[in-house]
């Protein structure tokens, strides 16, 4: 054995490894292994027993294995959602781990259950719930102004542009300086638009641009700011606006159809 070892000395060490390998397998409790079974199936893509291994763990666990408690929420929580589309199993995972952890792990699990009722079970007045408890929970958090940011676009899409404007203050009061900032004001200029103040969404539309000259919605806003200015019966003002950024637009057909209207309109007026 000893020549072989010289010989072949890659064999000690494999030895040795398996070695501390089998002995630390012996000293894992029926949890621990179970939770490492649940890993390797989810590392092999084998994710319904995954899944069932680490649902067996936290039966087996006990209470003060904390971090391999959250381990294991964690991870059938995103294989119920992500590879298994089980969606109330993956809420009732996520729910579990947003009571057990306070930190990130919970961040993003209460994300993740907001998430899953809004997009897959279309529920936005449960979602905007959801983010409202994400907030109160955690209102310091680098990303929560996104998640306001997300409670005024459920307003929106619920039809309550009202609302969604009020949120979309708060937004800009509590978190001024916000990556979002451009999508709120966006969303304020949109509401009022909708709402039919067409005069102080122009002013919102003008104020974006004026504030954010080189962000990728400033097509989109130009374009809703020249809708404005045709509905207020001021094309020319519209022609401006759209002919400034025609060839940004997605559509420019579309666009340069609407630029002919305006020009029709304005031969009308005379001007």
């Amino acid at each position: 054995m000893r020549g072989n070892t010289r010989r072949y000395p890659g064999l000690l060490t494999g030895l040795v490894l398996l070695l501390l390998a089998a002995a630390l397998a012996a000293c894992l409790s029926p949890g621990e292994k179970t939770l490492a079974l649940g890993d390797s199936l989810a590392y092999k893509g084998d994710y319904s027993r995954a899944i069932a291994a680490y649902e067996a763990a936290l039966e087996k666990l006990p209470g003060e294995a904390y971090y391999r408690r959250v381990h294991a929420r964690k991870r059938a929580g995103e294989i119920a959602y992500l590879f298994l589309a089980e969606y109330r199993r993956a809420l009732r995972h996520f729910r579990a781990l947003a009571e057990l952890d306070d930190g990130e792990n919970g961040f993003a699990a209460r994300g993740a259950i907001a998430e899953i009722v809004r997009y897959k079970f279309g529920d936005l007045r449960q979602a905007i719930v959801e983010y409202q408890q994400l907030l109160q929970a955690y209102p310091e958090h680098p990303e929560a102004s996104r998640y306001l940011l997300e409670i005024a676009r459920c307003y929106a899409q619920l039809g309550d542009t009202r609302q969604a404007r009020v949120e979309a203050r708060l937004l800009q009061q509590r978190y001024p300086e916000s990556p979002h900032a451009p999508e709120v004001a966006l969303l304020v200029a949109d509401g009022l638009a909708l709402e039919g103040d067409l005069e102080q969404a122009i002013t919102e539309y003008e104020k974006f641009l004026e504030n954010y000259r080189d962000h990728s919605l400033v097509p989109a806003a130009a374009f809703e700011l020249a809708t404005c200015y045709e509905e207020s019966g001021r094309p020319e003002l519209a022609h401006r606006r759209l002919t400034q950024i025609a060839s940004q637009l997605k559509d420019p057909q579309a666009v340069q159809l609407k630029i002919e209207r305006l020009r029709a309109r304005m031969r009308q007026s005379g001007h």
